[in-house]
């Protein structure tokens, strides 16, 4: 168990597990992608709280979560790459994260596996450095993954990961509480063809336009 543990108690994280429901109890138990990812969770962070975001009607059977949340589902969102999860992913994210009790907050995808808590450590030493006032949005550095990272594959501003973040909750439910708006904007895509999106972003722009744009 990491040391970090020591400041940071596991019962004060609340983890929302969000996204479709991705394997059935009838799957071989390599292809239960969600229940591995629960499983993880228990193992990794003892003590936390779960809670499921996931879709109306969804088979949550043989799943350890300790709450469930069953969203209506908003549909595709229709962005600059084509028809895409935006929306639902942010549905899904903050009305988990409303429900968070807890001081901190985890946001995860339903298909994502924890191999350690060792976060944690890099939580507490980069929120030790200073922070410029005048580039401050939230209370708190947030620890993210850098699968988007604009020095890598994605050449874009405001693409950062959305695939996991841990730091306070209000932290969270303030990057995350964001209108979902189809603006219904014409573009001009790749092949040179016009057509009409409800946002011309990409999921994780969508994400970082709205929550910087407040």
């Amino acid at each position: 168990m990491s040391p970090v543990n020591k400041i940071i108690d596991f019962s004060e994280i609340t983890v929302v597990v969000q996204g479709p429901i991705i394997g059935s109890c009838f799957d071989e138990p390599d292809n239960r992608h969600t229940k591995i990812c629960l499983d993880s969770i228990r193992k990794y962070l003892p003590g936390a709280k779960i809670i499921l975001s996931t879709w109306e009607n969804s088979d949550t059977k043989g799943l350890d979560y300790d709450f469930l949340i069953e969203n209506k589902d908003p549909g595709p969102s229709i962005l600059a790459g084509g028809a895409r999860n935006g929306f639902r992913q942010v549905v899904s994210s903050i009305n988990g994260l409303k429900a968070v009790k807890t001081k901190y907050a985890i946001k995860m995808r339903s298909d994502l596996v924890l191999r350690s808590n060792n976060f944690l450590y890099y939580y507490l030493v980069y929120n030790s450095y200073f922070f410029e006032e005048k580039f401050k949005f939230v209370s708190e550095r947030v620890v993210m993954l850098t699968t988007c990272n604009p020095r890598r594959r994605y050449k874009f501003p405001y693409n950062a990961s959305d695939w996991f973040y841990f730091g306070l909750t209000s932290d969270l439910i303030k990057i995350f509480d964001i209108p979902l708006v189809r603006e219904g904007v014409p573009i001009v895509d790749e092949n040179g063809e016009q057509r009409v999106v409800d946002v011309p972003y990409s999921n994780e722009q969508l994400i970082w336009f709205g929550f910087l744009s407040k």
